[in-house]
């Protein structure tokens, strides 16, 4: 191994943990609160089996690791055109990033692999934006459940009401685990990934000059308050 891929194996090995031990320790913690709910003795009065929270913490969890494996394909810049005189960067298609990972990274015999683009572009959406509340004009339902990681992963059960497709939230969770274990495993031996996640230390994202003022003006608002507090002492 050259010093150039080395220096690129490291920078890429220290991208992946930023991102993996945050993921994977609230992913691990949300799992076990999930599958061990039904057995807890003592439920604090209104609390869920965080169904909801731990498929959406598993989606963007994909979507963060598919910017990594991808190299930032979608965050690149974009070519000035007639309409478009100044680059600007590309908002991510975050769909494609969580597909990739699905379909490349999850174990080959998961349901999930054949269903990828429902949860990347209707599931994820839908929980992101309206946390299940919202209303779709689709032909089938989604009803993401907390059960034991052997019971499904995701399946169609005969119903006289209408086609359900049932998500079992702790295997998408699992899945998901696995498929951070997966990268972790290649990045060792592959330079191809391990030059895409070192590709994306060198992507800047501009959240706007807007969010730049608000925070000037609010620095500005903290450094008053803490004057006046001086003054009162």
């Amino acid at each position: 191994m050259g010093e150039y891929e080395n220096s690129q194996r490291i920078v890429a090995q220290a991208a992946f943990m930023t991102l993996c031990d945050p993921a994977l320790q609230d992913l691990t913690a949300m799992r076990l609160w999930a599958e061990g709910f039904d057995s807890l003795k003592d439920k604090p009065v209104g609390a869920g089996a965080l169904n909801y929270s731990l498929a959406m913490m598993s989606l963007v969890a994909c979507e963060s690791l598919g910017f990594l494996v991808s190299g930032g394909m979608k965050n690149r810049p974009r070519p000035a055109t007639k309409d478009r005189r100044r680059r600007r960067d590309r908002w991510p298609d975050v769909g494609t990033y969580i597909t990739q990972v699905i379909t490349t990274y999850f174990p080959p015999g998961s349901s999930f692999r054949h269903i990828d683009k429902l949860l990347a572009d209707f599931l994820r959406h839908g929980l992101v934006h309206g946390f299940g509340s919202r209303t779709y004009d689709t032909n089938f339902v989604i009803r993401v459940m907390v059960a034991p990681r052997d019971a499904f992963d995701a399946t169609m059960p005969v119903s006289r009401i209408g086609p359900f497709l049932d998500i079992n939230a702790v295997a998408l969770a699992d899945d998901t685990i696995q498929a951070f274990t997966a990268v972790q495993q290649k990045l060792v031996h592959s330079d191809v990934l391990c030059s895409k996640v070192a590709a994306t230390k060198m992507i800047r994202i501009r959240p706007g000059k807007k969010l730049d003022r608000q925070l000037d003006a609010f620095r500005l608002r903290c450094e008053r308050d803490r004057a006046a507090k001086k003054r009162v002492r």
